[in-house]
């Protein structure tokens, strides 16, 4: 499952700049102004900077959900677990139907071990939003691959598997597993792959990866070379 671990690691790396998607919107235009240039830092990598946009966003708008739950992430990046519960806390208080922020909520938990309560959290973001679920659960395995703790392998798998079966899947599960399974010699990785290549035929060019592509169809036709299919 190392092979699984590092697939994911590579998505996780594409997700902690910005965060968890959301759908709200952050208000009104001074405070989606402020929101935005701490969003931007963010993704920069400047979380105290972010904070500072944040805080001054939620004192024009104390109620603005959104701000709440993306100075959530940038607190949990700066590893103040405790203020990230408590402003994920604010943003579900504020929002409890909002799928993103039990996501976010989830995210930080996961940061600080606590798998369980964690996985809870992304299962409710996926009963929230069922059209998102299977973007969800690979954002649940890319947290867990980022514990880097090969003992949650078999939670990763999981994840992926459920992203695998939502509707849609997510490209990327698919392709995790396939690449994972063709590596440990299992044929039901052909399956995964040719799945993940349907789907990804069917991408906008800016989303599509050819290359990707490519690798999928050569690990089908090395397994089918290797199992005399």
């Amino acid at each position: 499952m190392r092979m699984l671990l590092a697939v994911m690691m590579v998505v996780w790396m594409g997700l902690v700049g910005g965060g968890v998607r959301a759908a709200e919107p952050a208000g009104d235009e001074a405070v989606a102004r402020l929101f935005a240039e701490g969003e931007a830092a963010a993704r920069a990598g400047d979380h105290a900077g972010a904070l500072a946009k944040y805080d001054a966003a939620l004192a024009g708008d104390p109620k603005a959900a959104k701000v709440h739950a993306y100075k959530a992430i940038s607190l949990s990046a700066l590893k103040k677990y405790d203020e990230a519960e408590k402003s994920a806390g604010q943003a579900l208080a504020l929002n409890s139907k909002e799928y993103t922020y039990h996501e976010i909520a989830g995210q930080i938990k996961l940061a600080q071990g606590k798998i369980e309560p964690g996985k809870a959290l992304y299962d409710k973001a996926a009963e929230l939003s069922p059209e998102h679920a299977g973007a969800i659960y690979v954002d649940l395995a890319a947290a867990l691959s980022a514990r880097n703790d090969d003992g949650l392998a078999a939670e990763v798998e999981k994840a992926l598997k459920k992203s695998a079966d939502s509707k849609p899947p997510h490209p990327e599960a698919l392709f995790a597993l396939g690449q994972s399974y063709i590596s440990a010699g299992r044929v039901e990785g052909k399956q995964y792959l040719s799945r993940y290549i349907e789907i990804a035929k069917t991408l906008p060019d800016g989303q599509r990866n050819e290359a990707k592509i490519r690798l999928a169809k050569q690990m089908i036709r090395a397994i089918d070379a290797v199992k005399g299919l």
